[in-house]
């Protein structure tokens, strides 16, 4: 926005956003949706549990195997899942992706003329029929774009916090995209307090950068190898779903975030910590054809 306030949007800068979302997404996506295929087509084939729904728990209510083809591949490598394809496999957590990406796609168009406004139109008509909840969180990504516009301190960031962890344990017992509106609200006065916090403590600060490096790679990379393990450990007498409370139970689902993340972590060096290098390789290519 700051860029169509200023008339800034060209060729250039066109070109260089879709290459920074595309590499940005598709150098996790693609080897997190092949990887996560592996698992689960090796654990639908050897286990049975999570795989088959036995538990119905809401995390993964499905059949993993329904939803291990062909086409459930590729409509999650053009980001279709829950438009015309469900989510690859086990990998749930890829619904939110779809609505990602459709915001990256669909507000660039409204920059740049009005062909592009009008297959806008036409985007929107799309998913007005096949998934209109796509349309209704943009409103909450939109919400949280106006951060970066926004020149005022709102709150006081404890206060910001006490509403947060209010409206965080409102949205265990009550769902729906008013519970979810509200929590995403929530963050972001939190956000806004903290940007406007001139007590220059932040607690934390190189752990939380450290972990907001890798927290998309875990997004995509983590529940399919958590339905891998678990499922693995069960035939072994080793049982981390609906577990007691015990503390020998709260040593083994410890150890099992620490080998989570630890096999996140080795697949952000392999993948996404490329992205700056890739896109630019990219950017010097493109300068060279346009040369």
């Amino acid at each position: 926005m700051k860029k169509y306030k200023a008339d800034k949007i060209d060729k250039e800068y066109i070109k260089s956003y879709f290459v920074k979302r595309f590499t940005r997404i598709y150098l996790v996506l693609i080897p997190a949706l092949l990887i996560g295929y592996l698992l689960d087509y090796y654990g639908s084939m050897n286990f049975l549990d999570l795989y088959t729904n036995v538990y119905h728990i809401s995390a993964m209510n499905t059949n993993v195997s329904e939803n291990l083809n062909l086409t459930t591949l590729f409509g999650n490598i053009f980001n279709l899942q829950t438009i015309f394809v469900p989510t690859l496999g086990s990998n749930g957590p890829l619904w939110s992706l779809a609505n990602e990406w459709s915001y990256y796609m669909l507000f660039i168009l409204l920059f740049i003329n009005n062909w592009t406004r009008l297959l806008f139109l036409g985007i929107v008509l799309l998913l007005l029929f096949q998934n209109n909840a796509i349309l209704l969180y943009s409103f909450i990504w939109i919400m949280g774009t106006s951060l970066i516009l926004l020149k005022k301190h709102l709150i006081h960031k404890y206060f910001a916090i006490v509403i947060f962890f209010i409206t965080l344990i409102l949205s265990r017992k009550y769902t729906g995209f008013y519970i979810d509106f509200s929590l995403a609200l929530s963050i972001l006065l939190v956000m806004n307090s903290l940007q406007y916090d001139t007590s220059g403590k932040v607690y934390l600060k190189n752990f939380n950068h450290k972990m907001a490096d890798f927290s998309y790679s875990l997004y995509l990379f983590h529940f399919p190898f958590f339905v891998f393990v678990i499922s693995f450990l069960y035939i072994n007498e080793v049982h981390l779903l609906l577990m007691q409370p015990t503390i020998i139970n709260l040593y083994y689902y410890f150890g099992f975030i620490i080998l989570i993340y630890f096999y996140v972590y080795i697949l952000f060096f392999v993948f996404e910590k490329n992205t700056a290098n890739v896109q630019k390789y990219l950017r010097k290519k493109g300068s060279e054809l346009d040369a």
